[in-house]
């Protein structure tokens, strides 16, 4: 019983190791795919901080009302690229995803 469960573990083993090889190239695109998503999330969050950082120190008083309009209106231009992109490629993964789907 133990030697038949360590073959079965075994075969399990050897399965998802073996995966990436026999699964074909188009998983290469969703896997580069998964990988610009998630760092475009990082970029998106640290914009949005970095937002957030502005709005206060222009209510701390640190940076005078121009100089705050002038790199708000250039973080929103950055952060709203980012969204556009990653709207993109979230698409995209849905794409992937759905061609990878049995009926």
């Amino acid at each position: 019983m133990t030697l038949v469960l360590l073959a079965v573990l075994a075969a399990a083993a050897t399965a998802f190791v073996l995966q990436p090889v026999f699964s074909g190239p188009e998983t290469a695109p969703r896997r580069e795919t998964d990988r610009n998503v998630l760092r475009l999330q990082e970029k998106r969050d640290q914009l949005l901080l970095t937002l957030a950082e502005l709005d206060f120190e222009k209510d701390a008083g640190k940076i005078a009302p121009g100089e705050h309009a002038a790199s708000r209106a250039a973080v929103l231009a950055d952060t709203a690229a980012v969204v556009a992109r990653l709207d993109e490629l979230t698409a995209a993964q849905k794409t992937f995803r759905g061609k990878g789907r049995k009926k």
